[in-house]
């Protein structure tokens, strides 16, 4: 799935070796996690639809929902999506096999060296810098696509721009699921996959961009899959789909304490029920 020793001549063969290797990759997942929480007879039990943070199903309203379509086009659009998202993130891949294997970007080609010190221990900080660095890139490219609530002069407001044209796509998927997270447009693609360039800004061994690479891939799955333990438990994203203008980050970096933009989704749900007790 990464033959840096292929990628020397731009070729079909290796480029489609990749190809084929994320996208099995995302049909195993993303089919499984969505079998597990709405396909599967598990999942149409009552003990797991009450975990399902919005009890809409937003694929079918009779709630038998199959594999790959579904009657209300929600599924499709999110399968077309998110597979679009896999392809530009395999065709960056392909990009930095092709940048390392011809010398244009330097690489280690060892990970870990035994009896140097100083190089595992920049491996280490590689790896760290990595998992912050993600949940850094990620809250400021989320929130730079929302409304900003200021104007640039002589341009406007450029999140509320991209916003409409862009990012109003992935909230299409209100109610979310597996299929949900990569559901984008293809120039928020763009953006939420350059976390992955920081390998040429450095230089660090293939595992970390695909370290950048898989998690960005990855990580929505479980975080957008709608539903409370055992599943994703996303909560504190869900309720960005619910409510829009809240909930940017992960709690990893806690931006959106930071910025007022946090709410607690126990808090959140309490405070509507007792709305909900008090209009009775």
């Amino acid at each position: 799935a990464f033959p840096i020793y292929k990628a020397h001549q731009i070729e079909a063969g290796w480029i489609l070796e990749v190809i084929g290797f994320n996208i099995a990759v995302e049909l195993v997942l993303c089919n499984f996690w969505h079998w597990m929480t709405y396909v599967s007879p598990y999942a149409r039990s009552e003990p797991m639809k009450e975990r399902k943070f919005n009890q809409e199903n937003q694929y079918e309203p009779s709630g038998v929902v199959g594999f790959l379509w579904s009657s209300t086009g929600n599924l499709q659009r999110e399968v077309l999506f998110t597979t679009l998202g896999w392809l530009q993130s395999s065709a960056l891949q392909c990009l930095f096999m092709h940048l390392w294997a011809t010398g244009r970007l330097p690489y280690h080609d060892v990970f870990f060296k035994s009896g140097d010190m100083k190089h595992n221990l920049s491996v280490i900080g590689s790896v760290l810098f990595i998992t912050y660095w993600r949940e850094f890139h990620f809250y400021w490219c989320h929130r730079m696509i929302h409304p900003w609530r200021w104007e640039v002069p002589g341009i406007g407001d450029i999140g509320k721009f991209m916003y409409k044209h862009f990012h109003s796509l992935h909230h299409k998927s209100y109610n979310p699921g597996p299929w949900s997270g990569l559901s984008m447009h293809p120039v928020e693609h763009f953006f939420y996959y350059s976390c992955t360039w920081v390998a040429a800004l450095i230089k660090c061994h293939p595992i970390m961009f695909l370290y950048a690479k898989f998690h960005a891939d990855i990580a929505p799955i479980g975080g957008h899959d709608g539903h409370q333990d055992p599943a994703g438990n996303g909560d504190f994203h869900y309720l960005h789909h619910a409510k829009f203008e809240c909930n940017y980050g992960v709690p990893l970096i806690d931006f959106d304490r930071l910025f007022g933009t946090w709410v607690d989704y126990a808090e959140n749900k309490a405070a509507k029920e007792a709305k909900q007790n008090k209009s009775k």
